[in-house]
């Protein structure tokens, strides 16, 4: 799926910058599906205090233990981890998965979204990075529509693709609501935004078990 995410839209910096990490002070972020780990180098380049776990399976994660650079070797780490099975990294402050759900049907992004449950202490939060297709009849400026109309173009093919690769699909705000409530009432969805020229949305959930 990397040539569908190709471009300065898809960037780390967008969740870098209006996912409010910082808040955490010397906390841990979990990186769920982190792949090889460039947004952890990208938030601890801007949250040097923080410390950042990339999970991905086995033969994902070992090769970029050793292409972390120098300066961040003591602050990120890399864990083979299906997100299927229970979260052994508890009582993080976040818990982050870009563009992971979509690629799942609502079945099986509730089990990933429940594997969760068992680590999460009061208050923590769960970020996404994800697609956000804009719902029919929704008002939007000239500028928003004109961004959002060529991201629902595209959003459209990615929909059609991931149903015929993997049976996931591309999701309104709504559908993501609803997936975290048909997952656990005690997750809350807190924000569902689209930064300005970013074509992914940020979705932020606190779990108040």
């Amino acid at each position: 799926m990397s040539l569908f995410s190709m471009g300065p839209s898809y960037s780390p910096r967008w969740l870098v910058k209006h996912y409010p990490c910082g808040d955490l002070g010397t906390g841990t972020v979990v990186d769920v599906g982190g792949s090889k780990g460039e947004y952890a180098i990208a938030i601890l380049q801007q949250y040097p205090n923080l410390r950042v776990i990339v999970q991905d399976l086995p033969d994902v994660v070992e090769k970029p233990r050793s292409s972390t650079p120098t300066e961040l070797t003591d602050i990120v780490s890399f864990m083979a981890h299906d997100f299927f099975t229970d979260q052994p990294i508890r009582d993080a402050g976040v818990y982050l998965k870009r563009w992971v759900l979509h690629d799942w049907s609502d079945t099986h992004a509730i089990r990933i979204l429940r594997a969760l449950i068992p680590a999460l202490k009061k208050g923590a939060r769960i970020g996404l990075h994800e697609c956000i297709v804009s719902e029919p009849g929704e008002t939007l400026t000239l500028w928003d529509r004109q961004v959002l109309e060529n991201c629902r173009n595209r959003f459209m093919v990615y929909d059609i693709a991931m149903h015929a690769l993997t049976n996931g699909k591309e999701r309104e705000a709504n559908d993501w609501k609803a997936l975290f409530a048909g997952a656990d009432t005690r997750f809350r969805v807190l924000s569902i935004e689209i930064p300005p020229m970013s074509s992914l949305g940020i979705i932020v959930v606190n779990w108040d078990g």
